[in-house]
């Protein structure tokens, strides 16, 4: 594989994409360059059906409002909320430190709060959670020792730093947002521990924590690199008391993906006793699961931003990214490959259940290239319903939203017609 001039990585455009660079210290993380190379395919044909769908940019970022809105979007009594990575009033790095803002389903847009750097914090990359009324969240930056933050803030704009990460032995930079279970928040963060991960990008691999809405923190459990699981970047699940979650690196299997370390599954109880219940392979198996996993009727559905069937591209060989279940007890299936433009590529966020199917979105992909909204069925049927064009940079690794049979999600860039824009947040009608 080929090393990207800009950074130590030697990655694929799928993985390169997928993963955050800087993790270090107190220095503003740099989100990895979004590498677009050639797909396999491209005859610019829409999929059957593509251009009957109803597609709508409700809001454009213009920067000062925020800009690359990476994590999901929450609905809270009809109004959404979320985050936008950088923008805002305020510069961390020569870039905004990002915000918080709400829209209302017209496409009415207000900024609740822009972070403004240590010791509050900045970059938050997760969508927000809703607990009585208060909303919580994650920034990947920030705090008093730089490493992120958890935070809380109002539905009115009052913003409170809940939580400070110390990196090691303490996590850093959390990734993947908070899940609550029974009044207690739990989440992940793709760096700090107490285990040296550096052949991975990040300086350390990890770990799972809660933390109180008083903002007390505990590790439950710190990731140790193979064969155990590293960097985890998605949000967790609860599954009758069990959470479950992904992690970008690590595993038992996989001589074709980076390092060997193709990702994993994993369970870890909230008492801190953790098990990789799936190590990756690579081609044709997955590689690099970068979304939250979804529960239906006990089976988890997931998605890998690599793998499947390779190459992807002449010059990337690392696959287009597969959707696959799996048991609670670790059996794992591959229900789809896709297989690149003018099919999707390279999912970065996990799949939403509306009445039985299955929709997500990938970075890359669909009729130009720039990715997808898709559909799949529990049986592996795959349509796109939707390719973004141009220079729309692709939806962002928050996922969809389904409020009232409607799917609300982000781009990354772009303003959905031209130019590159600062992202977007589009509705569309499955």
């Amino acid at each position: 594989m080929k090393s990207l001039a800009s950074g130590s990585y030697a990655l694929g455009a799928c993985a390169v994409a997928a993963m955050l660079a800087g993790c270090g210290g107190s220095q503003a993380p740099i989100a990895a360059p979004g590498v677009m190379l050639g797909l396999r395919g491209g005859s610019g044909a829409s999929p059957a059906g593509e251009a009957a769908r109803n597609f709508a940019v409700l809001f454009s970022f213009d920067q000062t409002d925020g800009s690359d809105p990476l994590g999901g979007l929450l609905d809270v009594n009809g109004t959404l909320y979320g985050t936008t990575w950088d923008g805002g009033a305020n510069a961390c790095g020569g870039a905004g430190c990002g915000a918080v803002f709400s829209i209302s389903p017209t496409g009415k847009q207000k900024v609740l709060h822009n972070f403004g750097g240590n010791p509050d914090g900045y970059f938050p990359n997760a969508g927000l959670i809703d607990v009585k009324g208060t909303l919580y969240g994650t920034t990947y930056g920030g705090g008093s020792s730089g490493h992120g933050t958890v935070f809380s803030i109002t539905t009115a704009g009052k913003e409170k730093v809940l939580y400070s990460f110390a990196g090691s032995p303490d996590g850093a930079t959390p990734s993947g947002g908070l899940l609550n279970v029974k009044g207690k928040l739990y989440g992940a963060t793709a760096a700090g521990g107490n285990k040296t991960c550096s052949n991975t990008g990040y300086y350390a691999c990890g770990v799972v924590f809660s933390v109180t809405t008083t903002g007390v923190e505990k590790v439950l459990y710190r990731f140790t690199g193979p064969p155990d699981g590293a960097n985890p970047q998605a949000p967790l699940i609860d599954v009758k008391g069990t959470l479950y979650g992904t992690t970008f690196f690590g595993g038992s299997a996989g001589s074709n993906c980076y390092n060997s370390q193709c990702g994993t599954v994993f369970s870890v109880t909230t008492s801190g006793k953790e098990a990789v219940l799936h190590s990756f392979a690579g081609p044709p198996d997955g590689e690099g699961p970068n979304g939250r996993l979804l529960n239906v009727r006990g089976i988890l559905y997931g998605t890998t931003f690599s793998g499947g069937d390779a190459p992807c591209g002449m010059t990337n060989p690392e696959g287009c990214g597969v959707v696959f279940n799996m048991t609670t007890a670790g059996k794992e299936t591959v229900l789809y490959r896709f297989g690149g433009t003018p099919d999707a590529a390279c999912a970065d966020a996990g799949l939403l259940n509306v009445s039985g199917t299955l929709y997500g979105t990938t970075h890359y992909g669909g009729t130009h290239g720039y990715g997808t909204v898709y559909s799949v069925t529990t049986a592996g049927t795959e349509a796109v319903m939707h390719s973004f064009a141009r220079r729309a940079n692709g939806p962002s690794s928050g996922g969809l939203l389904d409020v009232k049979n409607s799917l609300y999600g982000t781009t990354s860039g772009g303003d959905g017609r031209y130019g590159y824009g600062y992202g977007t947040l589009f509705t569309l009608k499955p």
